[in-house]
């Protein structure tokens, strides 16, 4: 590794895709020689009870969910999860996204790993759930595991032209080098006549051999320069976002899609988007989701950082 990694902090329920997630995280923090955070949050009562008023000590009725939770986790998970790992295991009370981004704080972490539910379609899980919490929150990657998760061989990193391009291409190129994967940037050339309930003048549709030629030239300039990784490949491609990206995360056998999300670009209607939901269902992958913000506030991140073990009560 050309620079030591932070640790990766983990988000557990008693479901499957958490017990994959949970392996696909320990995994990760051994190969890159750091600690692994598994969190599981549970219904803070201070909240239940302050509708009512009363004058109540919660803390005992915590503790209580937290052992009860613990020995769920436990009885869930069986074998499938290293014992090493539930040892760490940290139980708070709290909303999943805020728990899990306030230990990645204090643990300076690099990656939150969590499981896809796969309740329907996984647009609509992460359009209504703890990952996409976790993106309006902006402090982190995180990392959707898909069916089959495994280390990634193949890392597929989709950008568009914005700022948010920098950030992706910098955490895709690093969790590549981690597994020493081969790495496909990927741009997708979004025609507008093309998107559902566009508007265009025909002065404004471009010529398809110009369209893709200026694309070239903006990305060759804006884009590949921040291309450092040895082995890497580059494909750009025209039409539609989701269905295209999703096509290519197929053809090319891609382990693992980076995306890049600030609020404003196609990456944010990739997830969020009505019609995404249902292209996205059977996206083959895990998804590693690259908030732009916390990029563009903090720079680069210098080698190593701080680990700092988390400050409440564990293993109640």
């Amino acid at each position: 590794m050309d620079a030591q990694w932070n640790p990766v902090v983990v988000g557990l329920d008693a479901t499957p895709g958490a017990a994959a997630a949970a392996r696909v995280a320990w995994d990760i923090a051994r190969i890159a020689e750091t600690t692994c955070y598994p969190v599981h949050a549970i219904r803070d009562q201070a909240a239940e009870v302050a509708p009512y008023q009363l004058p109540m000590d919660v803390a005992p009725m915590n503790r209580v969910l937290a052992e009860l939770a613990q020995g769920e986790l436990k009885r869930a998970f069986g074998e499938e999860v290293p014992p090493r790992l539930l040892e760490r295991l940290e139980i708070r009370p709290g909303r999943p996204a805020v728990v899990l981004a306030a230990v990645a704080a204090a643990s300076d972490a690099e990656l939150i790993v969590l499981g896809g539910k796969h309740r329907g379609t996984l647009g609509r899980w992460l359009a209504g759930s703890t990952a996409h919490d976790l993106l309006r929150l902006g402090g982190h990657p995180v990392l959707v595991t898909g069916p089959g998760a495994r280390l990634p061989r193949r890392v597929l990193a989709a950008v568009d032209l914005s700022e948010a391009a920098k950030a992706t291409l910098t955490v895709a190129q690093r969790f590549a080098a981690l597994f020493q994967a081969e790495l496909l940037v990927l741009h997708v050339v979004e025609v507008a006549a093309l998107v559902p309930g566009a508007v265009v003048l025909p002065e404004a549709i471009l010529d398809d051999e110009l369209l893709l030629k200026r694309t070239e030239q903006w990305f060759d300039t804006a884009v590949w320069p921040l291309v450092h990784y040895a082995k890497v490949d580059r494909r750009i491609v025209r039409g539609q976002v989701t269905p295209t990206v999703r096509a290519q995360a197929a053809k090319w056998g891609a382990d693992v899609v980076a995306l890049g999300s600030h609020g404003k670009n196609w990456v944010d209607r990739l997830l969020l988007g009505s019609t995404t939901e249902r292209l996205i269902a059977d996206l083959p992958t895990s998804l590693l989701v690259v908030p732009a913000a916390r990029a563009a506030r903090e720079g680069p991140r210098a080698p190593g950082g701080t680990h700092q073990r988390m400050s409440w009560t564990t293993n109640p």
